[in-house]
């Protein structure tokens, strides 16, 4: 069984990301960019691979 560090992050459109979080769809696209966020571009546009605590701290961290 796999322990929290392995289980796989959630696929987020970084609208989803935005609209959770309050901000506009291009500070995401920076944060995604600075901190190296899996990515994959789809139909819908790119989804990252981040938990909301990452987001959380890499907001904070630009601040």
């Amino acid at each position: 069984m796999p322990n929290n560090d392995q289980r796989t992050k959630p696929w987020l459109t970084v609208d989803e990301i935005a609209e959770s979080f309050g901000c506009p769809v291009e500070e995401i696209e920076v944060l995604a960019r600075r901190n190296n966020w899996p990515s994959v571009q789809g139909s819908h546009g790119a989804k990252f691979a981040v938990e909301p605590e990452d987001v959380k701290k890499a907001m904070a961290d630009a601040s």
